[in-house]
């Protein structure tokens, strides 16, 4: 479930309004948007997304989902109903990824200071395919901006257009938002913001009815869902922390075949660990008979305490593939190819724990089975120097389902 922002006055309330009736496509459908987001400046913590929805990788057409809040108070800000709507569609030869969201009323400023009031602010976002191929689609809509200024009467302001944005002085600067549309031989993409708005005295930003739409074609016997990376840092206290990089991500309907790959030359964690030689590596086929996914995140060598600890050729690789007669995962070439430990080398017990006191403790091949996929993380750290920081060393998670075609 969703939680409403703090300070919001009403709880978000996020409703799916579709579970039956679902149509399999051969086309992986994603959508998403809000009614509003707060960045930046001084507004309470928490007060960054109203009204947040989103429908994930899916190849099924019928899928709907709604939320919406009453009344939200983001601290310069109020506004109320806030609505939120995406949903994929099959009509005839037509199908559809689709966005709306939308804003009732905004309300900036105070009666002593004067305000400002825009009402009636919406997005949509639309990619489809028809007969001639992908196509993408946005609309926005703002009905009025008034502003009220202390002891004195409304005024009705012009409609922001593009790269002429209306400035009310310290108060707010309101500008049209963006609007991305995209197409391409097997895929579409749209986004669109209404407005942006510039809260002077917070000096924060706020983006109004966004919605992002995309759909992609591809989709056959599986859906796929993966990823895969070089490092990853979780720490507590406080203490540095990084998120997987580079991280690679797994289309929906795979990489039809192809393999592709990304890659940093050098890193430093923490200003603890040198790592050289960071590799990400995808590959996903969908047929009409099966579906295989592979992920591998690699690191060249590590050098961690100035050589106290140095590894080199580490390897995660997570595989799956999927058939009529079931799924089957391994985690075959996930492989570490030395460890010198204060230059000496080193092989792992039967435990698959290695402990430098006072320095770090090492794990070999952390591998989970799941119920759709595999997870693989080749080397994990634990830093015995106080900080208690975890450092995973080459991770890769694969996983497919049938597509219902």
């Amino acid at each position: 479930a969703l939680v409403a922002p703090t300070g919001s006055s009403s709880a978000t309330v996020p409703v799916d309004t579709k579970a039956s009736a679902l149509t399999p496509t051969r086309f992986a459908f994603g959508t998403s948007g809000f009614g509003t987001r707060v960045k930046g400046g001084q507004l309470p913590a928490g007060s960054d997304t109203t009204a947040f929805q989103t429908i994930g990788c899916t190849n099924s057409a019928g899928v709907e989902r709604e939320n919406h809040e009453a009344e939200a108070d983001l601290g310069a800000l109020n506004v109320s109903g806030v609505k939120s709507r995406v949903w994929t569609e099959k009509k005839g030869g037509v199908v559809s990824s689709y966005s709306r969201h939308s804003v009732a009323n905004i309300v900036l400023g105070n009666a002593s200071a004067g305000h400002l009031e825009i009402s009636a602010v919406s997005s949509l976002a639309r990619a489809y395919h028809n007969a001639t191929g992908f196509h993408s689609k946005t609309t926005t809509h703002i009905a009025s901006i008034v502003f009220t200024p202390s002891g004195g009467d409304a005024q009705g302001l012009e409609i922001p257009t593009p790269n002429h944005p209306i400035t009310v002085p310290g108060l707010a600067k309101i500008s049209l938002g963006s609007s991305i549309k995209r197409t391409r031989p097997t895929s579409a993409y749209a986004a669109a913001d209404a407005i942006d708005i510039r809260v002077i005295p917070t000096d924060s930003r706020v983006q109004v009815a966004h919605s992002h739409a995309e759909l992609a074609g591809g989709v056959a016997y599986g859906i796929f869902d993966g990823y895969s990376a070089g490092t990853r840092v979780d720490a507590v206290d406080n203490h540095v922390s990084s998120g997987p990089t580079p991280l690679s991500l797994m289309p929906c309907q795979g990489t039809n075949g192809e393999v592709r790959k990304k890659g940093a030359a050098h890193l430093n964690l923490a200003d603890q660990i040198v790592v050289r030689g960071v590799d990400t590596e995808q590959y996903a086929r969908n047929s009409a008979g099966a579906a295989e996914i592979r992920e591998e995140g690699s690191i060249a060598r590590i050098n961690l305490g100035n050589g106290k600890l140095i590894v080199t050729g580490i390897v995660a690789r997570a595989h799956a593939v999927l058939t009529p007669s079931g799924l089957k995962t391994d985690a075959k070439g996930t492989t570490i190819a030395e460890i010198l430990v204060n230059g000496k080398r080193h092989t792992f017990p039967d435990s698959g724990v290695i402990e430098i006191p006072g320095l770090v403790r090492i794990e070999d091949s952390v591998i989970k089975r799941q119920r759709r996929g595999i997870s693989v993380i080749a080397l994990q750290l634990k830093l015995l120097d106080g900080t208690a920081a975890t450092v995973n060393l080459g991770m890769a998670r694969a996983t497919v389902h049938r597509s219902g075609l």
